[in-house]
């Protein structure tokens, strides 16, 4: 499924979560109402070096990738849900930056935990609705991650 195009986002009907994370970096943002979360995939060690999303339209079946944010460190990761599932829940470790992130779908099926122990922990629990989008903060590192949902 991965390169199979790119979306371009905007915001209506979508409501951010809170933000993990702190404030260093440069602002990206991908997002769009009729976008849900099926798989992510980046590289990290302690902390996120680099994040991508893989999107499908639920009007149009048609998947939509984001750009791959941050660095080039850190070792391989991804999770892609079960075909007919999506991610609706995230667990977030973070301090200063992005240090671990954890998946799970509607299914219950839970992701190995990717990156760093170190921060506090946090989750975006998106049940009844779909994760539509993620705005981050990055440079060589993922500073700062949140993400939309929308019913």
């Amino acid at each position: 499924m991965w390169g199979q195009g790119q979306g371009q986002g905007f915001n209506q009907g979508l409501t951010w979560s809170q933000t993990f994370g702190g404030n260093g970096g440069g602002p990206a943002e991908f997002a769009g109402p009729n976008y849900s979360l099926i798989a992510a995939r980046g590289k990290g060690g302690g902390s996120m070096d680099s994040v991508q999303f893989l999107f499908v339209d639920v009007t149009t079946g048609q998947c939509v990738e984001t750009p791959r944010w941050g660095g080039l460190g850190g070792g391989d990761w991804s999770f892609q849900a079960p075909p007919g599932q999506w991610i609706d829940k995230i667990y977030v470790i973070s301090n200063n930056l992005v240090n671990a992130l954890t998946f799970e779908t509607n299914m219950g099926v839970r992701s190995a935990k990717f990156g760093g122990t170190n921060g506090q922990q946090g989750q975006l629990v998106a049940t009844g609705k779909r994760i539509s989008g993620v705005r981050v903060r990055c440079g060589t590192l993922i500073d700062q991650i949140s993400f939309c949902t929308a019913l």
